[in-house]
């Protein structure tokens, strides 16, 4: 399914993580808002983003008990996560992962692979 909006919201507190991410949106003309775990919810429903993306596993473990109220929306979830992490990933609700070390080329393809962008 291609990407509706062309928003993606990153959550977590990951500053330098967050740049990147970005940085890698930027170049597939996507607009990037990002959120610590406790004011996602609120960014979700606001900017109905294609894609909500964690920093981490951390951050999508803060997050799994507002996840049910987005209800509706068909936002894609993604977490950054190491290649022994990504059962974890999936056991947590994401439906795709970036995988470290981070790369342009696994930033595009994992947002094609999850979400047809």
């Amino acid at each position: 399914m291609p990407l509706d909006s062309k928003t993606i919201l990153v959550v977590g507190n990951d500053a330098g993580l967050a740049y990147l991410l970005t940085r890698y949106a930027g170049q597939c003309n996507l607009s990037v808002i990002t959120a610590s775990a406790g004011s996602a919810l609120d960014e979700a429903v606001r900017a109905h983003p294609a894609v909500i993306l964690f920093t981490s596993l951390a951050a999508l473990r803060e997050s799994r008990a507002w996840l049910p109220a987005l209800g509706g929306m068909e936002s894609k979830i993604m977490a950054c996560a190491a290649v022994g992490e990504v059962a974890l990933a999936r056991e947590l609700g994401a439906d795709g992962c970036l995988l470290h070390p981070l790369t342009f080329d696994g930033f595009a393809s994992a947002l094609a692979a999850s979400c047809g962008a």
